[in-house]
């Protein structure tokens, strides 16, 4: 066992620096990977890519002046990407520096604030879950959502997947904890 964890340290060096080389090179290509490494993580219920997620959130992100350096697109790309993982990574205490970060969206108009945009991202995120005590955690952490304000297509669109999760049978046929935990978080 001892042979694993030294061989899957060596192995996540590796990836981390490779991509560090790929972000380096091509930023929308590297937030791509980032997001199908996170989406493992979430799938495995494990958190081995935690590392890169501080990185992007607190090196990047949370800096104003290496987020200037990016381009725009790769800002909302990442911006997007970070929404989805933010509650995974334990990471929810950042979210109104996080924000304030936030790239301007042509679209803001439409879809609204930034924390509009944020809670679309992570109802979608919700949706897909299917891992239950990673759906368990993101219900134990929506609760930091309380006091932000969002626009009521937004608000509404949240209780209503929330909403999904409270009662038995489909379409997504929570199981007893997850109908508790979502009647917990409404």
């Amino acid at each position: 066992m001892l042979v694993r964890v030294s061989s899957w340290a060596k192995t996540s060096t590796m990836i981390e620096l490779i991509l560090y080389h790929i972000w380096k090179i091509n930023l929308r290509i590297a937030i791509v990977i980032f997001g199908a490494m996170y989406r493992i993580d979430i799938q495995t219920n494990t958190k081995r890519f935690r590392s890169i997620f501080r990185y992007l959130l607190d090196d990047v992100a949370l800096h104003h002046s290496r987020l200037n350096k990016i381009p725009l697109q790769a800002q909302r790309d990442m911006y997007l990407l970070l929404s989805r993982f933010i509650l995974f990574y334990n990471s929810a205490g950042k979210i109104d520096s996080f924000l304030k970060q936030c790239p301007v969206f042509q679209t803001a108009f439409l879809v609204g604030s930034p924390a509009d945009i944020f809670v679309n991202e992570l109802t979608d995120q919700l949706q897909k879950l299917k891992v239950e005590p990673v759906l368990l955690h993101y219900l134990s952490e929506v609760k930091v959502l309380q006091g932000i304000e969002l626009r009521m297509t937004t608000s509404t669109r949240l209780k209503t997947c929330l909403y999904g999760f409270t009662s038995p049978g489909g379409p997504m046929y929570p199981t007893r904890a997850v109908r508790h935990a979502a009647n917990w978080v409404k």
